[in-house]
């Protein structure tokens, strides 16, 4: 059961984000259709969100977690692949998407604290500590690196902090931070940036959860 539900989720958010993100670029005057390689691109988010939504239940319910933290951590994915989209066509991490993003958090874990109130109690405290730690990094980060970072980036590490709970949260945001300076690294060495250029940061935020996790699963499939 666990599977069917975890494909409609896969599906809507695959469709609803594709519909999203048109209508956001469009919007804002880019105009989507133009997007080189679109059905590739959007081939390709199909068969990473079914990869999600099958191996992530076959392999993460082994190491305890429950299933609403399960179904959080899949759709925070999904959400970060068409906020990484966006920000890397705008610079720009849409609020209405952050607010979606909110509201399912509420709705999911209202749902657990009806359903299992013990574990929302555990999990919910954790993840309101995972929101406020992962808002005051990334705020210290956007004072120390003088408008580095937008406020888009600290909203939505906080949603991060807040869907993962403070463990998965802190290993997400390390791993986005890793990529991001290598990648840097390498655009600075080539000389296809410098010391002022704004990388988009949803991106990294995107990879950074799937190595995370890739990570997390491969542990605890060899009983790590």
């Amino acid at each position: 059961m666990k599977y069917i539900i975890s494909c409609f989720i896969a599906a809507g958010c695959c469709v609803g984000g594709w519909f999203f993100t048109r209508w956001y670029l469009n919007k804002n005057k880019s105009e989507f259709k133009k997007i080189k390689k679109l059905p590739l691109l959007i081939t390709a988010s199909g068969i990473i969100f079914l990869a999600v939504s099958v191996l992530f239940p076959l392999f993460i319910l082994s190491n305890d977690m429950s299933v609403y933290s399960l179904f959080r951590t899949m759709i925070l994915i999904y959400f970060l692949f068409f906020a990484g989209f966006i920000d890397y066509k705008l610079h720009l991490i849409p609020n209405k998407l952050l607010l979606i993003l909110l509201g399912i958090a509420g709705l999911s874990y209202g749902a657990e604290a009806f359903i299992d109130f013990p574990a929302f109690q555990s999990e919910g405290i954790m993840a309101l500590i995972g929101c406020a730690v992962c808002f005051v990094i990334f705020f210290v980060g956007k004072l120390i690196s003088r408008d580095g970072m937008g406020m888009g980036d600290i909203k939505l590490s906080a949603l991060i902090g807040l869907l993962l709970g403070l463990d998965s949260a802190i290993g997400c945001l390390l791993w986005s931070l890793m990529l991001a300076a290598v990648t840097g690294a390498v655009l600075m060495i080539s000389k296809k940036a410098n010391r002022k250029t704004k990388l988009p940061f949803a991106p990294f935020f995107f990879m950074g959860a799937m190595v995370s996790h890739i990570i997390f699963i491969i542990t605890g499939t060899l009983g790590g």
